[in-house]
């Protein structure tokens, strides 16, 4: 027997990582996911969460700039970290944006 565990997800609003997460909330594994996204994916990431049937408690962290990620304590603490981070509009943003978020934090 396993103790349930802690998921902490990055991108949990895009194309995959909305499956991801949904995948992670449906799974009785997990007793809580720590979502960490950009302020606007909020509304994504809560519309799976209401839709879900969820006994795991979610906790979202909003992550302003990549080099904020330190601050965060809760996620040291996290037993699975799964990463679907991607730069959906790479056409809106410069080379250096793109690298923090496809390269640096992953």
């Amino acid at each position: 027997y396993v103790s349930a565990q802690t998921a902490v997800v990055f991108g949990g609003s895009g194309a995959v990582g909305s499956e991801v997460l949904k995948s992670i909330l449906s799974d009785e594994f997990f007793d809580e996911v720590i979502v960490v996204g950009r302020h606007r994916s909020f509304k994504k990431i809560d519309e799976i969460v209401s839709s879900a049937a969820i006994g795991a408690k979610v906790t979202k962290v909003k992550l302003a700039r990549v080099e904020d990620i330190s601050t965060y304590a809760d996620i040291d603490r996290a037993d699975a970290c799964l990463i679907a981070l991607g730069a959906s509009a790479p056409h809106h943003i410069n080379l250096q944006q793109w690298l923090s978020v496809e390269i640096d934090l992953v």
